[in-house]
C-alpha cells in the first residue's frame, strides 16, 4: 500500500519516503516468511520451482502489456 500511494505522491519528497518504506516492509515480510515453518505466502515456490517462477513472470508481462494497451485505447477513444 505504501509503494502504490508513494507512486501517486511521487513528485513530492513524501512519495520517495513512502516507496522506500514500502520496499523495506516488503523485504522484512519476505525474510519473516522465509523463516516460518508454515508461512502464509510460501517464498520457496519462487526459489525452488523454476516453472512456477517463469510462469508468474510471463503472466506479469502479459497483464502489464494488456493494461498498457487498454489504457492507451481508453485515452485514444476519449480524444477522438
Amino acid at each position: 500500500m505504501a509503494i502504490i500511494y508513494g507512486i501517486s505522491e511521487l513528485p513530492a519528497l513524501t512519495g520517495v519516503w513512502l516507496i522506500l518504506a514500502g520496499v523495506l516492509g516488503l523485504i522484512v515480510f519476505i525474510r519473516w516468511e522465509m523463516r516460518l515453518e508454515h508461512p502464509v505466502f510460501n517464498i520457496a515456490f519462487f526459489r525452488e520451482n523454476t516453472v512456477f517462477r517463469f510462469s508468474n513472470l510471463a503472466a506479469l508481462i502479459n497483464y502489464s502489456a494488456i493494461y498498457a494497451v487498454a489504457f492507451l485505447i481508453s485515452l485514444y477513444l476519449q480524444v477522438h
